[in-house]
């Protein structure tokens, strides 16, 4: 019986774009993004619980109960910040060959006391579908220099101010040490 050494991580490195439906959260929300990801010689590559959080700000928001406007919420004055972290563990898959790369991927949005979950199938085909910032060169799926564009679209599930609401994520970026380039054991 064989063992294999367990890869060492590889970093992600690029942008997450939010497109949301919400008047008060429209996008497009550009954040820094930068993990930890392990791949196997399968085709499947992990991100770990935790390995993504972000903090998004500049937004408006009011809360209205029975018509009466309770509270007006404006980021700019430092009230209202939208968290962002990974729910559990996000699994994927890469086909050199097929030149194709997705992740199944769940989110939780705090705002306020209630959290939303969006859960996403992200991928390289539905990329292409969106809309990137004016002056953005994305790559779809590049196994020579490790850079990936990748996206998915869903709905918000649970809390008060983003259930049902829809949202777009576009992450871009490049691995390093660039995984598909490791040498073989």
């Amino acid at each position: 019986m064989s063992t294999k050494a367990a890869q060492p991580p590889v970093e992600f490195k690029g942008t997450a774009i939010l497109y949301s439906s919400l008047a008060s959260f429209p996008g497009p929300r550009t954040q820094a993004i930068q993990c930890k990801c392990h791949f196997d010689e399968a085709g499947t590559w992990t991100l770990d619980q935790g390995a993504i959080k972000l903090t998004i700000s500049g937004i408006q928001d009011k809360v209205e109960v029975g018509g009466q406007l309770i509270a007006a919420l404006d980021d700019q004055k430092g009230d209202l910040k939208l968290h962002v972290t990974l729910a559990g563990p996000a699994t994927g898959h890469y086909d050199i060959k097929a030149r194709t790369v997705s992740l199944d991927i769940s989110f939780d949005f705090q705002v306020f006391l209630a959290p939303s979950r969006l859960s996403l199938h992200m991928d390289s085909a539905t990329a292409s579908t969106v809309t990137a910032p004016k002056g953005s060169d994305y790559k779809r799926f590049d196994p020579a220099s490790g850079e990936i564009t990748i996206a998915g679209k869903g709905r918000f599930a649970g809390g008060i101010r983003l259930a049902g609401a829809s949202c777009t994520i576009l992450l871009n970026g490049r691995f390093t040490p660039n995984p598909w380039h490791r040498a073989k054991a």
